[in-house]
């Protein structure tokens, strides 16, 4: 959960991390359309990098944090999870251009592969502690 520290709940730091989240967003969303990702490939490329960082769907998710069913996870994730999720996004699309990947399917996969490597990498470096905020 964010850190509570000001105003509107949340510390600046994660207000500056979520603001970089949603233009990294964008740019993601982009190259999935470039790549002919389309209708329900957004969520299910979307759904590949939840499950591939913290093992459940992003549907999963909401009912683990409960959460309402059209609440945005990312609103309510910690620091280390919005970082995680946004290196993601980033590697996940540099790979999809780099690999010339198409479709809802191909991108899926890469998006999911991806976001195990970066689980992987994350638990390697700091265990299970993504709740901790810096």
């Amino acid at each position: 959960m964010p850190q509570l520290n000001n105003g509107n709940g949340y510390s600046a730091e994660w207000l500056c991390i979520r603001s970089l989240c949603k233009i990294i967003r964008k740019w993601f969303t982009s190259v999935l359309a470039r790549h002919g990702v389309r209708g329900r490939g957004y969520g299910i490329c979307s759904n590949a990098i939840s499950r591939g960082l913290q093992g459940a769907s992003v549907k999963t998710l909401r009912k683990l944090k409960g959460l309402d069913q059209n609440a945005n996870v990312r609103d309510h994730a910690s620091f280390a999870e919005l970082v995680a999720w946004t290196l993601a996004e980033i590697l996940g699309g540099v790979r999809i251009l780099k690999q010339n990947s198409h479709g809802n399917a191909q991108c899926a996969a890469v998006c999911y592969d991806t976001a195990k490597h970066v689980a992987q990498m994350a638990d390697a470096l700091l265990g299970n502690s993504t709740s901790e905020a810096p």
